[in-house]
């Protein structure tokens, strides 16, 4: 494979990103224990925010559905509303 000529900007990048390649080897930020995802922590953390968002899908669903077909449609027309 043929690489391309770089730029030293394009160098630049490069080094940056080798130099962030080395850090992340060095420090395994995976092993440590605070970044270990347990069962009851992904329930925790993933679960309940995705059920209070359904809820509150329906509640915003339903009560102006319910609020309209409470109204007469026949009364609102002839008021002209």
């Amino acid at each position: 494979m043929i690489l391309p000529s770089l730029a030293p900007r394009h160098l630049k990048r490069y080094k940056e990103i080798g130099r962030l390649l080395r850090y992340f080897r060095a420090h395994p930020i995976f092993e440590m224990e605070e970044f270990v995802l347990r069962p009851v922590e992904a329930i925790r953390t993933f679960v309940w925010p995705a059920v209070t968002v359904l809820v509150a899908t329906v509640l915003s669903g339903v009560y102006p559905a319910w609020r309209a077909a409470r109204i007469d449609p026949a009364e609102i027309l002839r008021r002209g509303a």
